[in-house]
């Protein structure tokens, strides 16, 4: 299974085709294994790490603002980063809206007035879809991994537990 960039979908159909392939290999992908600090695989991997960075489209749009979800060369840290998930295209627009010192709620409105138009909507989730491929390429790539939000980790397991106590 080899996984590509988002294709040039037609319909939403072809777009939720790709979605769920992308999910198959996300699901199945094997993560490259950790290396230690100050080795020369870590230095390579690093090196790799930046380059990737600096060639990938995804830092060159201008649309895209936040990167928080893929590997940053201006951060010092050790690899794997810790990032957060990819954000949806509609955040992302009006992350992108936020940057013009658009309100978040008339960044809302917009999106759901102009998200009607089809190569509108085509057009972020296209890059919506290319940001989250990236990141999953990098996950593989043992470049990142997401960090696990504890206290909703902890609310979810005292619900599941609330759920399982016998009155």
């Amino acid at each position: 299974m080899v996984l590509g960039g988002t294709p040039d979908f037609k319909t939403m159909r072809e777009l939720f085709s790709y979605r769920s392939f992308r999910t198959k290999y996300h699901k199945s992908m094997i993560i490259a294994p950790p290396v230690v600090f100050g080795s020369r695989e870590y230095i390579l991997r690093w090196v790799e790490a930046c380059e990737r960075a600096r060639t990938s489209p995804i830092y060159h749009d201008e649309k895209i603002v936040c990167r928080t979800s893929l590997f940053d060369p201006k951060r010092l840290d050790a690899i794997p980063q810790k990032v957060v998930n990819p954000v949806d295209a509609a955040m992302m627009y009006k992350q992108w809206r936020l940057e013009d010192n658009v309100h978040i709620d008339d960044g809302k409105k917009e999106w759901k007035s102009l998200s009607k138009d089809f190569e509108f909507y085509k057009e972020w989730a296209k890059r919506a879809s290319d940001l989250f491929t990236e990141h999953v390429k990098q996950k593989e790539a043992g470049y990142i991994v997401v960090m696990v939000n504890e206290g909703s980790k902890r609310k979810r397991l005292q619900g599941i537990s609330k759920r399982l106590q016998i009155s």
